[in-house]
C-alpha cells in the first residue's frame, strides 16, 4: 500500500466534513446487520473484500487526491461488519467508496425492505432532510440513489448510491459543502463511470 500523501489543515478540516456525512451511515447498517463474531483481529484481512462475483469499477476525477483508506469493523468490540473505505478529496469536495461485508442472516431482507430502512434510519437525525430516492438496478444489482442534505452550520449535500451484491454492499457518496452537489456535472459524470459487471 502507497504512503498517502501529506494533506495540508485546510484540507484536513474539509475532510472532518466529507467524514461527518458517513456518522449517520455507520449506524444505520449497525442497526440493520445481525451477524455473528468473526475471528478477533485488529483489522478485517484484506482477503474477505476479495469474493465478490462481480468487478465494481469507477472512475475518479483526476483532480481529486487519495486521502484516506483503511480496513475496519464497524462494530470493532465484537469484530463485525467488516467495511474497506476508501475517500477522494478535491477542495471541499468529497469522493467516498465502502464496501461492508455482510454476513447470511443479514440477507433474510428483500432489497426493497432493506433500503427502506436504510432510509427511515439515516432520516432519523433531525438534520438530515431527503431531496429524492430512486431505485434501479445496475448490471443485474439492486441498487438505491439518494440525494440528501444536512441542514446545520457546516451542513454537506450529496448523493450516495448503494448497491447489493451479496455478500457485499458496495456504497458510493458525492460529498459536497455546495449546496445541490448532485446537480454538479462532476458528480454527475462520475456516477456514470460506475458499473458491477460479473467477474469472467
Amino acid at each position: 500500500m502507497q504512503p498517502l500523501p501529506h494533506v495540508p489543515a485546510p484540507a484536513v478540516a474539509q475532510l472532518r466534513l466529507v467524514r461527518s456525512m458517513l456518522r449517520a451511515l455507520t449506524s444505520t447498517l449497525l442497526l440493520l446487520l445481525i451477524t455473528q463474531p468473526l475471528s478477533a483481529q485488529q483489522e478485517p484481512p484484506e482477503e474477505l473484500f476479495n469474493h465478490s462475483s462481480r468487478d465494481l469499477a469507477f472512475r475518479v476525477p483526476p483532480e481529486f487526491q487519495l486521502v484516506a483508506q483503511n480496513r475496519k469493523y464497524l462494530n470493532p468490540a465484537a469484530h463485525e461488519v467488516p467495511r474497506f473505505e476508501r475517500i477522494w478529496q478535491h477542495g471541499s469536495d468529497g469522493i467516498v467508496v465502502s464496501v461492508v461485508v455482510w454476513r447470511d442472516a443479514a440477507w433474510q431482507k428483500t432489497p426493497k425492505e432493506t433500503f427502506d430502512q436504510v432510509l427511515a434510519n439515516m432520516l432519523s437525525d433531525p438534520t438530515l432532510k431527503l431531496v429524492s430516492r430512486r431505485s434501479y438496478e445496475l448490471d443485474g444489482c439492486p441498487a438505491e440513489s439518494i440525494t440528501c442534505y444536512y441542514q446545520s452550520a457546516n451542513g454537506t449535500s450529496q448523493r450516495m448510491d448503494c448497491f447489493l451484491a451479496k455478500p457485499y454492499v458496495f456504497m458510493l457518496a458525492y460529498i459536497s459543502s455546495k449546496p445541490s452537489s448532485w446537480d454538479d456535472p462532476v458528480s454527475k459524470a462520475f456516477f456514470q463511470t460506475i458499473s458491477l459487471k460479473p467477474k469472467k
